[in-house]
């Protein structure tokens, strides 16, 4: 039966006093099987459901913009402004404070909020343009 170092986990021979390969002294560490390495899977933290609901909700947004831009002389594109608005401001305070969350509870999901507050300000900011710069009647 073959014997092992305790240190290096190489084979040994049963007589060996010490561990040709590392040196070590064997008299009482000789193992009969060598150690493997335990692999443990990490844990991953979870997702931020507040920075995902941002996200997803400025990407609702879009619809309501498009439909804005595609009856930009309708005065009954006033309302999908509206709605587009709204939903953009929800999703900026979602996505702040999925953030804020994200920073004190060590979260993953940093990426999704940020992208939140930028495709929602720049709604903002478009809507805004569209509206005052561009002076969109009926408003």
């Amino acid at each position: 039966m073959a014997k092992f170092c305790g240190e290096c986990g190489k084979e040994v021979n049963e007589k060996a006093v010490i561990c040709p390969s590392c040196g070590c002294p064997i008299g009482g560490t000789i193992q009969s099987q060598p150690q493997q390495p335990i692999y443990v899977k990490p844990v991953s933290a979870p997702f931020s459901g507040i920075a995902i609901a941002g996200f997803v909700m400025s990407l609702i947004t879009l619809i309501p913009s498009i439909i804005f831009i595609g009856m930009a002389p309708d005065p009954d594109a006033n309302g999908f402004a509206i709605i587009g608005l709204l939903i953009a401001t929800i999703s900026v305070i979602f996505s702040t404070l999925g953030l804020r969350k994200i920073s004190y509870k060590e979260l993953r999901g940093k990426g999704l909020a940020i992208a939140g507050d930028i495709i929602s300000a720049l709604f903002i900011l478009f809507l805004f343009i569209m509206i005052f710069g561009f002076g969109i009647e009926n408003w």
